[in-house]
């Protein structure tokens, strides 16, 4: 059975159309909404609940970049912590190159970031993600419009 609304009152009329058979009903599908979970658990308490894939794929794509950035950030702040240990460094190490009356040369900083299996650093990775993502949006927006322009042809 399929129900075209969200409205509970249109639920529950095509439910009573189908009366006790909903407890020989043995999976429902539906999106990742907890309304939709708490009835499934109460109307069709035998059945197991399957989130369909649009609502997987499109709340992960909305989750990921928040995840992404995140990632960004500490890759920023690990190196932004390396680099104000490199100048406290250089301080340490001027003032005994004046006190041994030297001559002192500024060091380079540099800062060497973990390599990936693929041959990426991390954040070269999470510009690539960002980018996949993106397209992966664009893709998914298109369907949807497509996939409506053909109902609405209907």
């Amino acid at each position: 059975m399929l129900v075209k609304s969200i409205r509970s009152h249109e639920i529950q009329k095509a439910i009573a159309k189908v009366g006790n058979k909903v407890e020989v009903v043995e999976t429902m599908t539906r999106d990742m909404s907890s309304t939709y979970a708490k009835f499934g658990e109460e109307v069709f308490c035998n059945a197991s609940q399957i989130a369909d894939k649009f609502h997987i794929i499109k709340d992960l794509l909305e989750t990921s970049p928040a995840v992404r950035i995140r990632y960004r950030q500490e890759a920023l702040r690990e190196k932004r912590l390396k680099y104000e240990e490199y100048k406290r460094q250089e301080v340490v190490r001027k003032k005994q190159y004046e006190a041994e009356e030297k001559k002192y040369n500024k060091r380079r900083f540099v800062y060497k970031e973990e390599v990936l299996k693929n041959g990426d650093t991390v954040m070269e990775a999470l510009a690539r993600s960002r980018y996949l993502l993106f397209k992966l949006m664009v893709e998914r927006n298109l369907l949807v419009v497509l996939k409506l322009s053909q109902i609405q042809c209907n």
